[in-house]
């Protein structure tokens, strides 16, 4: 019977083989997109849900989303981070998303990422670049009708009015506003939060009859949704407010209590029990009752130096009010300490940031603005201690006028003998001083010197780089001319079966012109090695090195294997029966040391493969 070929059969097999690799990449993108719509839906019922869904997303597969894709799912990072009170000042991808839809809309996203800029910009110190940011989301908002997007917007703005000091009544103009959108949208968790805001600004302004009902409402809400972090911000405001020592204390055991139920209590609810606690220190020291207010002081949690700095600070106070002068000073001492301590911390850390931000140009050049920034700043410091010991000297010497007139000749002497001694404490603080700038600066020489040695090194990856880019295109030109040929035998077998159609003569000319092109062993080679190695860079090559006793005949099989070809179109590729093609694999996987399928274990080898990429710093 006369077999007939297809001449798009050709083609579309071709056509196949070059998807292969692009197919898996496509089934990723889809496994993303279909997280990202889960963790949309879930973003205001459940933030936490949404963000275990969005860190199922691969951070290397998220790199690689396309652009719109890669917008909304930084949107809904930052959003989910947020919501579960993560930090997100050093997110700076947020504004790669308000670019992109900025351009391309729509215009309701758009506006949620400048909600998330302004939380971020706002958490980075950056008020005013926040205030611009919610200013340009709130007309989309209100055009769009999002109620819960546009109460949480009014609650931002709200707060930023809030810690401005001088916007108190704006403010709470905002949190109203907040209300009545989570009110309409009957969002209660929303409305609860809003609700002890609003107490919080109305104790600030003073009007306590107006802010208790709030305060009331909102403890209320609170107790009926089992929010143990809003129950204890609403103890903590009570106990700011409150008086009398005994409410406080019952206040106090209630808020611990809670407390002592949360299985993990987070840093936040550490915090507000902390505040309550350091408000029992303040009513009961106020009150004269020094043993109650050093209970409160030790039931303080110490988590960081700030605690330790706030608990012997305290301290420091009770030993004052007990007139225990020598302890007092102690406390102080170690007080001062702990302030150097963290003061040096953050300077640490200030500088490792940098490092991480900025590349190498722009590091050069902040460092040159850094250097100018310290040099001033430490001529104003210099400039600032002068001015103060003038300062110093000028009142101190109108007291020491005053004094002489009532002074006879010996305290006036006496007077001129502390003055000397002290010019000459103040001359020895400031040679003190000298010496630490001087190794402020050799520190920062030094480190001048360590970014200089980066930068050489990262001139020598950039050049690596340049010639892997070099190296590939001429892999991609060899392609090329891959192509040309392959396209080239796709013609000729259409010609075949168009002279040969019907002819019994046709199966021959066809299985001709397959072998006089297979046989081709630099086609071949190029077809499996160039296939591989642009999918998988430096694959077979860190094989080889590991299994030095495969021969060429082996690697080629084992590269037929990684292709993905059946076992059947190999062993007409290589011109040998199936039983001999399995013979050998079979011999292949001995030598390796396998004891399964070699096609099974080159799977899991090609999934767990990462090629060297050049990383720059």
């Amino acid at each position: 019977m006369t077999m007939k070929l297809d001449p798009n059969m050709a083609i579309t097999a071709l056509l196949a083989v070059l998807l292969l690799s692009a197919a898996a990449c496509s089934d990723r993108n889809a496994q993303a997109r279909l997280a990202m719509t889960a963790a949309d839906s879930l973003m205001t019922a459940d933030p936490q849900a949404a963000l275990d869904t969005l860190m199922t997303i691969d951070s290397t597969d998220a790199a690689g989303l396309p652009r719109a894709d890669r917008a909304l799912y930084t949107l809904l990072r930052t959003e989910a981070e947020y919501k579960c009170y993560m930090p997100v000042a050093g997110n700076t991808t947020i504004s790669e998303a308000v670019d992109y839809y900025r351009r391309k809309g729509p215009e309701d996203r758009l506006a949620r990422a400048l909600t998330m800029q302004g939380a971020v910009l706002s958490e980075s110190g950056d008020p005013d670049g926040a205030m611009l940011a919610y200013k340009e989301a709130e007309p989309l908002l209100e055009q769009s009708g999002d109620l819960e997007q546009l109460g949480l917007l009014h609650s931002h703005i709200g707060a930023l009015y809030k810690a401005s000091t001088v916007n108190d009544s704006a403010a709470l103009t905002r949190y109203y506003k907040a209300m009545e959108c989570f009110e309409k949208a009957e969002l209660h968790e929303r409305q609860m939060s809003t609700h002890l805001s609003i107490a919080t600004m109305l104790f600030i302004l003073d009007s306590s009859d107006k802010a208790v009902p709030h305060l009331e409402k909102g403890l209320s809400m609170a107790e009926a949704l089992h929010d143990t972090l809003n129950m204890l911000s609403a103890y903590s405001l009570y106990a700011f407010k409150e008086q009398s020592t005994g409410n406080l204390a019952q206040i106090a055991k209630r808020a611990e209590q809670l407390y002592e139920e949360i299985s993990v209590p987070s840093l936040i609810e550490e915090d507000i029990i902390n505040s309550i606690n350091y408000c029992g220190v303040e009513l009961f020291m106020n009150a004269g009752i020094q043993d109650s207010a050093l209970l409160f002081l030790n039931c303080i949690r110490m988590r960081d130096e700030v605690d330790s700095l706030s608990y012997y600070t305290a301290m420091a106070r009770l030993y004052e009010k007990e007139d225990n002068t020598k302890k007092a000073t102690e406390c102080l001492r170690a007080a001062n300490d702990i302030t150097l301590q963290i003061l040096k911390e953050g300077y640490d850390s200030q500088l490792i940031e940098v490092e991480k931000k900025y590349d190498n140009d722009i590091l050069s050049e902040k460092l040159k603005v850094s250097r100018n920034r310290i040099t001033a700043l430490t001529v104003l410091v210099l400039l600032a201690v002068a001015v103060s010991i003038i300062i110093y000297l000028v009142s101190k010497n109108k007291a020491r006028k005053r004094e002489l007139i009532l002074r006879n000749a010996v305290n006036d002497l006496q007077s001129l003998r502390a003055e000397l001694l002290s010019k000459q404490d103040e001359t020895t603080r400031l040679h003190s001083r000298l010496h630490d700038t001087e190794a402020s600066m050799e520190h920062l020489k030094k480190q001048i010197e360590t970014e200089a040695k980066k930068h050489n090194q990262e001139a020598e990856e950039l050049k690596n780089l340049r010639e892997s880019f070099v190296s590939q295109a001429t892999s991609n030109q060899e392609l090329l001319t891959l192509n040309g040929k392959m396209l080239g035998m796709t013609k000729t077998l259409a010609d075949i079966c168009y002279i040969y159609e019907g002819s019994p003569n046709m199966p021959g000319k066809v299985e001709e012109a397959v072998k006089s092109i297979l046989s081709d062993e630099d086609t071949l080679n190029n077809i499996l090695g160039k296939m591989l190695e642009l999918t998988y860079p430096g694959f077979m090559t860190g094989l080889s090195k590991e299994y030095p006793s495969l021969n060429d005949s082996d690697r080629k099989l084992i590269v037929l294997t990684c292709c993905g070809f059946s076992s059947n179109t190999a062993s007409v590729i290589l011109g040998i029966s199936v039983q001999n093609l399995n013979a050998r694999k079979y011999r292949i996987a001995r030598k390796m040391g396998i004891d399964g399928r070699i096609s099974s274990f080159m799977k899991k080898k090609l999934s767990e493969y990462s090629a060297p990429i050049i990383k720059l710093a």
